[in-house]
This record gives structure tokens, sequence and C-alpha cells, in this order.
């Protein structure tokens, strides 16, 4: 069973899709296994803080996002924008 965050299952996801994971994001709202499983598999990384993590769990963690984003929605809504996402502090 592989489940996250072994970086097993994003390489098997993009493989599947014929892609290199730097050209996968992968998006979530844990920073212990969605963005960790990420940045093992060297995607970039999306964290949602309106789940599980909130901003002050990202400061006080190891495991970095490339992003962070108050919503899924601000996600569709900043590439919109700006055509880009800002980095994560």
């Amino acid at each position: 069973m592989v489940g996250k965050p072994n970086r097993l299952m994003l390489e098997m996801a993009a493989d599947e899709m014929g892609v290199s994971p730097s050209d996968v994001v992968m998006v979530g709202d844990r920073l212990s296994t969605d963005i960790r499983m990420g940045a093992d598999a060297g995607t970039r990384t999306v964290l949602v803080l309106s789940g599980e993590t909130d901003a002050d769990m990202m400061a006080r963690s190891p495991v970095k996002p490339t992003f962070a984003v108050g919503s899924v929605a601000d996600i569709a809504s900043e590439l919109l924008d700006t055509g880009r996402l800002r980095r994560s502090p």
C-alpha cells in the first residue's frame, strides 16, 4: 500500500500522464502529507490555508510550500488576475 506522503504515488501519477514531476503542482491543505509528498517528488506545491494548516503552523514547519493561498478559489482568481501565483514567505 502506498499513500501520502510517499512520493511514489505522485511519481506514478505523473508517469501515467506522461509528464515529469517538475511539471506537476501538488495542491493540498496538510503540510505533513500533501506538501511534503510534493516537495519530496520535486513538484511545486500550493498550500491551501482554509483546511488543516493555518499560517502559524506553516511558519513553524520545516516543510515549506512553494505557494500558499487562502482557498482553492484563490488559485484560479490569482492566476486569472496576474497570470501567476506569488511565492509563499
